[in-house]
């Protein structure tokens, strides 16, 4: 049967009860790195299984996986898709998509830590070619890889959304801060993770864009020259997303000021 426990003192957590054969598969030798796969969701029960779906079939590297699904929705049905995909799962109720993804770091146990978002998708070498980079040069804390914008169904359009190479002088930290590296393109060892305290849950918007300067600030961070991380697109002209933009911009300009000023020379090394 599952069990059930208090995540942080927030929402409730389940361990599923058993794996299906394409989890069982991803499991090989005990000394693979255990990466921790956090991927929050929010009533988008058939998104959710192509995210899972594209972590499933990743490649290359031996991995041992740790999925865990952080549901901040009202709808029934994801408790099911954990269970069958061999998943953690935490509900946090209605919260905002810091403490969500809080939430289900509370949960990880890896040698690394990943993010997936239930509406993008993985490409087939996205964990390999990070763990490739990361497990040759201990020194690093992350490593970030290029991403592409998909079409609705997240299959790659070939609109690059991020550099198509590593920054002049590698300077992550103004890489990050001059676009937007999502989280989903970040891998990061659990020392590293742990460090940061987590997602900034005063921020509706781009706290995911704040997570990611506070580990360049903090970290050495290897660039994966290689698009791995699909980002499915949305229609600019919705209603949804020119009312969201400028409530975005506000949150966005508060992340950009607040790590200009902090920055100084507190930069890592690369």
């Amino acid at each position: 049967m599952a069990t059930t426990s208090h995540a942080g003192g927030r929402g409730i957590s389940r361990r599923a009860r058993h794996a299906p054969d394409a989890f069982e598969a991803s499991i090989t030798s005990a000394k693979a790195p255990l990466v921790s796969v956090v991927i929050p969701t929010r009533d988008r029960q058939q998104l959710l299984r192509q995210a899972l779906k594209s972590v499933m079939a990743q490649t290359g590297v031996p991995t041992r996986l740790q999925l865990i699904i952080a549901d901040n929705g009202l709808l029934p049905g994801v408790v099911e898709i954990a269970e069958e995909y061999g998943a953690e799962y935490v509900a946090t109720g209605a919260v905002g998509p810091g403490a969500v993804r809080n939430a289900g770091l509370r949960l990880a146990l890896g040698d690394y830590v990943a993010f997936l978002d239930d509406d993008d998708a993985w490409t087939l070498e996205h964990l390999s070619s990070h763990l490739a980079v990361l497990e040759r040069d201990r020194s690093l804390g992350a490593t970030v890889s290029r991403m592409t914008i998909g079409d609705a169904n997240a299959r790659p359009s070939g609109r690059e959304g991020a550099p198509a190479k590593a920054p002049v002088g590698l300077d992550l930290f103004a890489l990050f801060l001059s676009y937007f590296p999502s989280v989903c393109s970040v891998v990061a060892r659990r020392g590293a993770v742990a460090a940061l305290g987590g997602f900034d849950e005063r921020l509706i918007h781009g706290e995911d864009w704040d997570w990611n300067l506070r580990l360049a600030l903090q970290n050495r961070v290897g660039f994966v020259n290689r698009t791995t991380f699909v980002m499915r697109s949305r229609d600019p002209q919705s209603d949804y997303d020119c009312q969201v933009r400028w409530i975005r911009l506000g949150y966005f300009q508060r992340v950009f000021w607040k790590h200009v000023l902090r920055a100084g020379d507190r930069r890592p090394p690369l």
